[in-house]
């Protein structure tokens, strides 16, 4: 196992892994993985983001002015914004067209 892992160029532990994904996978057990987290336990909930959203929405106003209002961190209220996309004041904001 350990000429294995050096001709790899991996540890001994990755190649004792992918042993054991082989035996109780087969062929399949040697696809590509996600490495994204099966849960995020500490994630906003839903209803809190879809909130935020829609008070950023309606009052366009920044992290700091909705963290006063709904009681909640600025740095999550910024994340939440930055997912959705709305964390640019401008892109909420109508342009309007110059004619000269």
């Amino acid at each position: 196992m350990i000429a294995a892992a050096q001709a790899a160029g991996v540890s001994r532990q990755t190649v004792h892994k992918w042993l054991g994904r082989f035996a109780q996978e087969a062929a399949a057990g040697f696809a590509d993985r996600s490495s994204r987290p099966q849960r995020m336990p500490r994630l906003t909930r839903i209803d809190l983001a879809v909130r935020i959203c829609s008070e950023r929405l309606a009052r366009k106003v920044g992290p700091h002015e909705l963290a006063l209002l709904l009681g909640i961190a600025r740095s999550t209220i910024y994340a939440i914004l930055r997912r959705a996309e709305l964390n640019r004041l401008g892109a909420l904001v109508a342009k309007v067209r110059v004619v000269r």
